[in-house]
């Protein structure tokens, strides 16, 4: 894996990484801007032949049902997704 940026509200996530292809991170989620992106690049974007690329996105919110969206690209992932909150 190359680089993973992280957004919630258009303000960076910092991102702990878990193990290989695990990181967590913990964002305050603001009700009037709920937006997700994530930038996800393997280790050289430009070589041919770059498999597809899955990211898993659960968010954990007190009070809420958790909710889970997976991302997928050939490459890299450059994608959002608004919150159902």
């Amino acid at each position: 894996m190359g680089s993973i940026e992280l957004e919630i509200g258009g303000g960076a996530v910092e991102l702990t990484r878990q193990e290989q292809w695990d990181f967590s991170g913990t964002a305050l989620i603001d009700p009037s801007d709920p937006i997700v992106s994530l930038k996800a690049l393997p280790n050289d974007p430009k070589r041919t032949g770059v498999p597809r690329m899955f990211a898993k996105l659960v968010v954990e919110t007190e009070g809420k049902k958790t909710f889970t969206h997976v991302f997928d690209a050939t490459g890299v992932i450059d994608d959002f997704v608004e919150l159902p909150f």
